[in-house]
């Protein structure tokens, strides 16, 4: 698997794993992409997590530990991101989360100028289920994820935590 990204270094195990029992109400397993470049990378990571378990009809089930990295594709001299997984049920439609993310970023003062630029706060859907979609506003799966070591390195730990195989991801 070819990945993006230069380098990268686990630095915490932040939270760990919680384990839910299933509910029998359509929820829907999905994976989360957090990252953060700008102001308290840290407390931005763990403030977003509260956010995204909080979303009505959603709960956690898993978080990877942070791993810092390199930016990939960026603007030069931006700084380091630090970089998590989150995994979800949620019974939100893939566009209601969709939405509910972007709304949590923009809390967190997120400007969209430049692709790639530096932010204080970056959630991606990567999976929804199994769902295919294409449409101008979301992707799913995610049609990069499988490229970006940032991505695949800390959705392996979770899925290998909880004993889960790691999701396929089409190539484009």
């Amino acid at each position: 698997m070819k990945t993006e990204g230069k380098r990268q270094k686990k630095l915490t195990r932040s939270g760990g794993v919680q384990s839910h029992p299933v509910s029998a109400f359509c929820l829907q397993p999905s994976a989360l992409s957090l990252g953060s470049n700008l102001g308290d990378r840290l407390e931005n990571l763990t403030l977003a997590r509260g956010k995204v378990a909080a979303l009505p009809q959603t709960r956690e089930v898993a978080f990877s530990s942070v791993y810092e990295t390199e930016p990939v594709d960026a603007p030069e001299g931006s700084p380091n991101f630090f970089n998590a997984v989150m995994l979800i049920e949620t019974s939100l439609s893939p566009l209601e989360l969709l939405r509910a993310t972007q709304a949590i970023e923009n809390e967190f003062g997120r400007v969209r100028s430049v692709p790639n630029a530096p932010r204080t706060l970056d959630i991606d859907i990567l999976f929804y289920g199994d769902v295919l979609m294409n449409t101008p506003e979301l992707t799913l799966p995610h049609p990069r994820a499988h490229l970006r070591r940032f991505v695949m390195e800390p959705l392996a730990e979770v899925c290998k935590s909880l004993n889960l195989q790691i999701p396929k991801f089409p190539n484009p």
